[in-house]
């Protein structure tokens, strides 16, 4: 992690719920690579299209730990595994859901609101953890 990424937060915790999730699941361990500032939790930034709607969708929340020692919620995503490979990860456009948390985290001018492919870590990490359920 680059000096300004650690000035800015240390991703300390993702949280996935919904989809087909009785209780959302707490992932604490080798997240770091998450860092809303970062961009190694999408593979490439080219937008994809959106997965087909049946495919069950969850909300990835980013828990960041400030430096004052505060931990936080900054930045949230959908995401939706896919069975022949990387899921897709959604970030919040305008007027849809935690679009307004995002973007006082980071804008992503042009991605806000597009699909793009998850990344090999977040497959490893958050995938492995949504599969086959």
């Amino acid at each position: 992690m680059t000096a300004g990424l650690a000035a800015k937060g240390t991703t300390v915790k993702l949280v996935v719920s919904r989809g087909d999730l009785r209780a959302p699941i707490e992932i604490a361990k080798d997240v770091q690579f998450a860092n809303p500032w970062g961009d190694a939790f999408v593979h490439s930034w080219i937008p994809i299209p959106a997965p087909p709607s049946e495919r069950k969708r969850y909300r990835v929340d980013f828990y960041e730990e400030l430096g004052n020692r505060e931990t936080k919620m900054m930045y949230v995503v959908e995401y939706v595994p896919s069975p022949f490979g990387r899921g897709a990860i959604h970030l919040p456009g305008r007027g849809e859901d935690h679009y307004r948390l995002n973007v006082s985290t980071i804008f992503r001018e042009g991605h806000d609101g597009q699909w793009f492919t998850a990344s090999d870590d977040w497959e490893r990490v958050v995938g492995s953890r949504v599969s086959g359920r």
